[in-house]
């Protein structure tokens, strides 16, 4: 009956979390034509669609080097795609950076925003979108594995995992040296002078603003005004368990402020402790796997909205409620993207991170111990240390640098993925005309975008149009603790309704069995007449 329940409870995890959505078939992936050289551009009419808008756009291949510093490189093909203004004689151009590394930069849903003003540029990111994808089957293999993410033998099966990924792409004739930041930004550089600005604007968020800042380090007189969003400083594609602990903390006192979240603990991240402490190794016959609670708990806290669920899961497992945690567990692979490209993010992260120090204990410094959660974002890529074939970028591009661009940051006090005070430490005290905004109760990226959404259209708006920083606009967001659906309910209602069609099950085997004997009885009785 335990394997029963369980399969149910995975059933059910899926289609709670996951959703039932079309699979498109992929695009084709643009490749260079015959006699092709670097620095060729076609392009051709096509259509953007940006929350069910069609924009009139260009679509075009950049032709570019696969590693700029190997004579002999292969070429590589890029899409570029250009949204064009809707006024004659528009301002500088807007080219995007998104985040990552790991994910498509082809997406972008806020044209509305700068249609008018401005040109919306979109380049490929090389290892994505162009003609090699560095996709990395057997890391997601060994994510599920069933070993828990950041233990010594669950670490050491991902890094095996990134090793055979590159052999393999390697064995394919892709150039590993030639996936770096440093590449993605001169990708960026041939898109301008291609389409012939003489100055950008840059609009990006979290990975993508480190590629907006090494583009600014690098081509300053290229860069007409930088905004970034969820600023993400050199040496921050691992996280600091300390910062996170910080975080973790800024959430208590906010509960010790809210009506229901106090209602249910004093202390938000003394219970976060106490049910970290007591976790068994099972609710009821179903696993609880620490270190995918842990991992879920980091990504949960991307948003204020996935905060409320996200502490309701540990505040009940204080009360001795894991139910939550169970199905956590049991949802962990309908958490990890299978359209991620994880071996483009080791190739971009490593490339400026990520040092490798053969002393270092990096299971002890991801696990819970000196710090509450640990850092449980940066087993994988502790994990691809030392293994991945990791090209590092110049040391000047991996330490922050002097900038006199106009640059704006936004960033969010609740953020746990970029900070705000590591931009305020790290970056703010080297940007002549720099100036942080930071938001109170906004998270990552997708709060500091569409919480408020026409404050930050007007913010973004007004920045690149005058160079002011106006944030009038905003008011401070109240985060709410109370879930409208918690992972401890929806575990309850999972069982119930395993348990339901497994006495279902019962009932129609019953049925068919007697329906069976009573079709055998008459067919002996026909025999023997």
């Amino acid at each position: 009956m335990g394997h029963l329940l369980r399969a149910g409870a995975a059933l059910a995890a899926a289609m709670v979390l996951a959703g039932c959505s079309p699979s498109e078939k992929p695009a084709p992936r643009p490749r260079p034509p015959d006699g092709a050289v670097a620095g060729d551009f076609d392009v051709a009419p096509c259509v953007h669609v940006a929350r069910e808008v069609e924009y009139a756009a260009e679509c075009g291949t950049l032709i570019v080097p696969e590693n700029r510093n190997d004579e002999s490189s292969r070429l590589i093909a890029l899409p570029v795609k250009r949204i064009r203004a809707s006024r004659d004689a528009p301002a500088e151009p807007i080219f995007f950076l998104t985040g990552g590394p790991g994910m498509s930069n082809m997406d972008y849903s806020d044209v509305e925003w700068f249609h008018e003003n401005h040109d919306i540029v979109l380049v490929g990111y090389r290892g994505v979108d162009g003609t090699v994808y560095l996709s990395c089957p057997e890391v997601t293999g060994a994510m599920g594995s069933g070993l828990p993410l950041m233990s010594r033998e669950g670490m050491a099966v991902q890094g095996e995992a990134y090793a055979a990924c590159a052999d393999r792409l390697t064995a394919e004739g892709v150039d590993l040296d030639g996936y770096t930041l440093l590449e993605v930004v001169d990708d960026v550089e041939a898109s301008r002078r291609a389409l012939g600005y003489k100055q950008i604007n840059l609009e990006s968020a979290s990975y993508g603003t480190r590629l907006a800042q090494i583009y600014t380090w690098r081509y300053p007189d290229q860069v007409h005004r930088n905004a970034m969003v969820a600023v993400n400083p050199p040496g921050r594609f691992w996280w600091d368990g300390a910062i996170l602990q910080e975080q973790i903390l800024r959430y208590s006192t906010l509960c010790a402020e809210d009506e229901y979240c106090s209602s249910r603990t004093s202390d938000l991240a003394a219970s976060i402790q106490t049910a970290l402490e007591n976790m068994p190794e099972r609710w009821l016959v179903f696993p609880v796997d620490r270190d995918a609670v842990l991992f879920a708990t980091f990504i949960g806290l991307y948003s204020t909205d996935g905060a409320a669920s996200t502490f309701d899961v540990w505040l009940a497992a204080a009360e001795g409620d894991y139910s939550g945690m169970a199905l956590v567990s049991a949802s962990l692979m309908f958490m990890i993207p299978t359209d991620f490209a994880w071996g483009d993010n080791a190739s971009k992260a490593l490339s400026a991170d990520y040092d490798l120090d053969p002393t270092a204990d990096y299971v002890a410094e991801v696990t819970p111990g000196p710090y509450l959660l640990g850092s449980p974002g940066s087993s994988m890529g502790w994990a691809a240390a030392g293994i991945w074939p990791a090209n590092k970028i110049p040391d000047e591009y991996r330490t922050a640098q002097p900038s006199s661009v106009e640059t704006l940051m936004l960033s969010g006090t609740l953020d746990v993925s970029t900070p705000a005070q590591n931009a305020r430490d790290q970056l703010l005290p080297l940007l002549e005309n720099g100036e942080q905004v930071v938001l109170p109760g906004f998270a990552h990226t997708g709060d500091l975008y569409y919480l408020q959404r026409a404050a930050t259209r007007h913010l973004l708006t007004t920045f690149f149009e005058t160079g002011e920083v106006d944030a009038s606009l905003y008011e401070p967001n109240t985060v709410n603790f109370k879930p409208s659906w918690g992972f401890p309910l929806i575990a309850k209602l999972v069982l119930g309704g395993a348990v339901l069609t497994l006495i279902i099950a019962l009932i129609l085997l019953r049925f068919f069995i007697r329906l069976l004997r009573r079709v055998l009885k008459r067919r002996h009785g026909g025999r023997s007449s």
